[in-house]
């Protein structure tokens, strides 16, 4: 039985995480999983996850009218936690912005190909600094305020962004897992409980 327990994900795009409101709705979600403890059969395992975690917003930044405003012509791909550039001369500005107030830290080009292999050709990649979002704006203001105080689609290194994975139950064989990647689930979830899931 899959269960999705969806109201922190809201409130936390409302009113950004870790405010009062968000809190309330962690120890509510925490009350209904008590709930769920209460009836589980006894040989049933519990799999609790969070497919992501959060960051506080306080604005976007527009890079491509930052560029245009520095006469700088070269392409930049733009998602909202990500902007990566085939192009030496977007590359080269990317790294000047880098520490500045919007940019942050430059990714390793092997840790991108790790996490983002469709993303390999880029000769630059960088997320941004705490609390932005990168917009697509290509003209317009350079900084522009955010309709949501919370959001996710960050890249998973952000120490504030990780989640949890936690298993419970008689068919879990106890251990630590440590830090770990989310992306597959399902065999994390085989070589745990020992078992096989079905193949579609």
């Amino acid at each position: 039985m899959l269960v999705h327990l969806a109201e922190l994900d809201s409130e936390q795009h409302d009113q950004g995480p870790f405010t009062a409101h968000a809190k309330a709705v962690v120890e509510r979600s925490d009350e209904l999983l008590g709930d769920l403890l209460k009836v589980l059969p006894k040989d049933y395992d519990l799999a609790l996850v969070s497919d992501h975690g959060f960051e506080q917003i306080d604005h976007i930044a527009n890079l491509k009218v930052m560029a245009a405003a520095d006469s700088m012509t070269g392409t930049l791909n733009i998602a909202g936690g990500l902007v990566t550039t085939a192009d030496a001369n977007a590359a080269a500005w990317l790294r000047v912005q880098s520490g500045k107030g919007d940019v942050g830290r430059e990714i390793p080009h092997d840790e991108l190909v790790r996490y983002a292999p469709a993303l390999s050709d880029a000769v630059a990649a960088f997320e941004p600094a705490p609390h932005v979002m990168f917009g697509s704006a290509a003209s317009g203001q350079a900084h522009s305020a955010t309709s949501e105080k919370g959001n996710h689609g960050f890249w998973p290194m952000r120490p504030d962004y990780h989640s949890i994975f936690l298993l419970s139950g008689p068919g879990v064989k106890p251990g630590k897992l440590g830090t770990i990647e989310m992306l597959s689930i399902e065999g994390r979830l085989e070589a745990a409980m020992g078992i096989t899931c079905p193949r579609a």
